[in-house]
């Protein structure tokens, strides 16, 4: 070996020297992005715990399932967070909830929550005129779980389409009329004429 080149292997630092310090610049990349999926996990699930209608409809009022389509969700060109899969079935429920209060039941809360709230059968019957009943859903309330009602939509769905197909509502050139279709259930929204008719099954 010559002078030169033993000068310059002596030059460089010993392997154990090297190794350590790499090391140590990675474990703590390696711990922040554990920590980051851990906290998004816990926001996640956060949002699967199962509560009551009167959360799920204020997760949305409040822009929080916003909030989770735009950091998690597939938008604004980017892709989706791995966590996704498992959340966007528990966003789009909350979304499709508060879509049936604004638009079947006018942004009322209060007529929202007494449909949706367990009640006997003969109050059932009684209630079926399509009037709510103020104040029903104060005080020991037993509201059906999000995933009933959101799972109910296309049967409900489906068992009014079969209804309005119906001669009654016909008019002259045998087309649906929305005007015979009010005679016989004024302003009733969906979920009230579906009652009435005695077909609705939540749960």
């Amino acid at each position: 070996m010559t002078t030169s080149a033993a000068v310059g292997m002596s030059a460089l630092p010993p392997l154990t020297t090297i190794v350590p310090q790499a090391s140590a610049r990675i474990q703590p990349c390696l711990s922040e992005d554990h920590a980051v999926l851990q906290g998004c996990q816990l926001e996640l699930d956060a949002l699967s715990h199962v509560g009551s209608l009167h959360e799920d409809v204020e997760q949305v009022k409040e822009g929080h399932i916003q909030w989770i389509w735009d950091k998690y969700g597939s938008c604004k060109g980017h892709p989706p967070h791995p966590l996704w899969e498992n959340t966007k079935v528990t966003v789009n429920q909350r979304e499709r909830l508060y879509v049936q209060l604004e638009r079947e039941f006018a942004g009322e809360k209060e007529c929202f929550f007494d449909f949706f709230t367990h009640q006997p059968r003969d109050e059932l019957v009684s209630s079926s005129k399509g009037k709510c009943k103020v104040g029903a859903s104060s005080g020991g309330e037993s509201l059906f779980p999000l995933r009933k009602v959101v799972e109910a939509i296309p049967r409900r769905d489906r068992d009014l389409v079969g209804e309005r197909l119906r001669d009654v509502y016909k008019n002259n050139a045998g087309d649906f009329s929305k005007v015979k279709w009010h005679e016989n259930w004024g302003s009733m929204n969906s979920w009230e004429v579906w009652r009435a008719m005695g077909m609705e099954k939540i749960d």
